[in-house]
């Protein structure tokens, strides 16, 4: 019998939090009071060090820089021959989803963040939300082959993601509007998977110690609200881990291009 990945609810009660999701494009159904909550925490250093599957985007037309470069490397020149073949996520609710746990970190999810100038707080939480969806879904069936191989020896992978602040570079999308989005997606996401693969972890990893901070601040004061405060519970403080950048950080990555809106 095929395991159950996504189960579908409905909501019967409007809330604060529904008219939150609406705002952004999406839509809330009711919390599940016995079901734990999500342990967010927020990482200082290099993506090497990832707990889990790092999440990042990219936009439509961009090259493999930064973060992806790095993914890239880690994954034999795996994200770049999708991309010249021409299926590498873009658009918004596109993905890419890689899980090898000999790897470190375990895998990637990218999600597409469509045209630099269209990304809004809406379509982001869209995106995050259908990927986090798929990699909850191709982590349960990577698992089950893992049993299936090895029943005897079998450890199910960490039900966890490793975000980047997704969204956030360039001034695009505000830090706390970042954050707000990736809360509102791991929330739903997770009303909509089973139990037996929802998310349970949720690190934030930050290269730049001031950012890593800010995104600290930016959970807490979010998890100050009741919409939040139910599903989510955050770690009391900024762990440390190898390759991190003290204070500002590098410069900017120089194979980044800046992007330029021309209109007519």
């Amino acid at each position: 019998k095929a395991e159950s990945v996504v189960r579908e609810r409905v909501a019967m009660i409007p809330s604060e939090e529904e008219m939150l999701s609406a705002a952004m494009g999406g839509s809330v159904e009711p919390q599940q009071q016995t079901r734990q909550r999500v342990k967010l925490s927020v990482k200082h250093g290099h993506l090497a060090y990832a707990s889990y599957p790092v999440l990042a985007g990219h936009y439509l037309g961009d090259t493999l820089n930064g973060t992806e470069k790095v993914l890239d490397r880690r994954e034999d020149g795996r994200l770049g021959k999708r991309r010249v073949l021409g299926i590498y996520p873009g658009a918004i609710e596109t993905c890419d989803v890689f899980i090898d746990e000999k790897l470190q970190p375990q895998g990637s999810l990218v999600v597409g963040l469509g045209e630099t100038s269209e990304l809004t707080r809406g379509n982001l939480k869209r995106t995050l939300q259908h990927g986090l969806l798929n990699l909850a879904a191709s982590r349960s069936e990577y698992d089950a082959t893992r049993r299936q191989r090895k029943p005897d020896a079998f450890e199910p992978l960490p039900r966890g993601v490793s975000c980047l602040l997704v969204g956030s570079g360039e001034g695009v999308v505000a830090l706390e509007d970042c954050v707000t989005a990736i809360l509102l997606a791991v929330q739903q996401a997770n009303r909509l998977l089973d139990e037996s693969i929802a998310y349970e972890f949720v690190e934030i990893i930050e290269l730049v110690e001031q950012q890593a901070v800010n995104a600290w601040h930016a959970l807490r004061g979010r998890l100050e609200r009741a919409e939040f405060s139910h599903s989510f519970v955050l770690d009391g403080r900024v762990r440390q881990a190898k390759g991190a950048w003290r204070r500002i950080g590098p410069e900017r990555d120089a194979s980044w291009w800046t992007p330029i809106t021309i209109t007519a």
